[in-house]
């Protein structure tokens, strides 16, 4: 059932309803409805509700002020893609130094084997002769002076020069012993004596005497026919051998069988040097090579080694068979073969026709000697 009503204002009754709003026919004012809050306390309840709305406002400001700062953006850094490893160094690959020449060819021999022994430059040199290559090679310096000579003798190598006289194995170049004079000068003559003795003859000195097998002086030994340092053939002699004549001044001279060959000067005031024979043949050519390490006659040639080169002539006529230029070399011969230095290292060569027959390599760069 619903309740009356009255006027809020004047007390008078309304009609019944709870939900309208009614007009008071007496006084007038509008009443609110049943459930509605009067005037004051909807005006209380203005004022709570702003004053919620600024405590949450405030509470909002307070919270947000303490809210933690965001975080940076996220700085996303791109990662290169992996380089691919670099290739390995590889060094460029070289190719091995050239061979070198030997050097000049101071002294040569030919052994009893018929191997070839030979001083070229710096080292001393045994050369097969069938293959013509170094069996093996050994550091000698030859020192002061012009001449040397090597002088095979059975298992040992001798090499006398102007000032010493060395010895080595001759299977393996081996140094012995190398044995300088008290008192060097020239070297004249040399010969080997007996299964191991080496008889040395330079000016200044006496003939002195040495064993091989230990490079010192022997007391005492065989005896041996003492070679000129000018070389030539066993069966023939070679030398230093001052001769004048109303036309002729001489010095060298070599001796084959019964054949004079000399070097002279002429006696007619223009002092041409010339090669003349005397024997079964004579003749007067003019020297064209003077003679220095070599003067014989090889597989019926007169070789003739020079400081120049190799000139060889016709014995019985004297015409120049063939010529080599090369610098001051020894020489010698085995046969009809002669051996001479050309461009620093050795050569086999026909003593008839000067063609080379062999030649010994240039040495290795790593090997040096010189």
């Amino acid at each position: 059932m619903v309740q009356s009503r009255k006027c809020s204002h004047c007390g008078a009754p309304l009609s019944a309803s709870a939900d309208a709003a009614l007009r008071c026919n007496f006084c007038g004012t509008t009443n609110q409805p049943a459930h509605a809050l009067p005037p004051s306390q909807a005006k209380v309840l203005v004022w709570v509700g702003l004053a919620a709305l600024l405590t949450l406002g405030l509470v909002a400001v307070l919270v947000g002020a303490r809210r933690p700062e965001p975080p940076p953006p996220r700085v996303v850094v791109p990662v290169p893609a992996p380089r691919p490893a670099p290739a390995p160094i590889v060094p460029p690959v070289r190719p091995p130094p050239p061979p070198i020449p030997w050097g000049p060819l101071h002294a040569v021999a030919v052994d009893e084997r018929g191997d070839v022994l030979a001083v070229l430059g710096k080292a001393l040199v045994k050369v097969d002769r069938a293959t013509f290559t170094a069996r093996w090679h050994t550091p000698f310096n030859r020192g002061h002076g012009n001449y040397a000579l090597v002088v095979p003798r059975g298992n040992y190598v001798a090499v006398v020069t102007d000032g010493m006289a060395a010895f080595f194995a001759s299977d393996s170049g081996a140094k012995i012993n190398e044995f300088k004079y008290r008192n060097g000068g020239i070297l004249q003559r040399a010969c080997a004596a007996g299964a191991t003795q080496v008889l040395v003859d330079v000016l200044g000195e006496p003939v002195q005497r040495f064993d091989a097998a230990t490079g010192l002086r022997a007391p005492s030994g065989p005896g041996c026919a003492l070679r000129d340092k000018l070389g030539c053939p066993q069966t023939q002699r070679c030398a230093w051998d001052s001769f004048s004549s109303a036309s002729h001044r001489c010095s060298y001279a070599l001796r084959a069988g019964k054949e004079v060959f000399r070097e002279c000067s002429t006696e007619d005031g223009q002092q041409r040097k010339v090669l003349l024979a005397r024997g079964t043949n004579s003749w007067e050519v003019p020297a064209t090579e003077s003679v220095a390490t070599w003067f014989g006659v090889v597989d019926e040639t007169l070789l003739v080694g020079g400081s120049g080169g190799v000139v060889a002539l016709n014995p019985a006529t004297g015409d120049e068979r063939w010529r080599r230029s090369t610098e001051r070399s020894a020489l010698t011969a085995d046969g009809a073969t002669v051996f001479f230095g050309v461009e620093g290292t050795l050569v086999a060569a026909s003593a008839r026709s000067g063609e080379v027959l062999q030649r010994l390599p240039l040495r290795p760069a790593e090997t040096s000697t010189r």
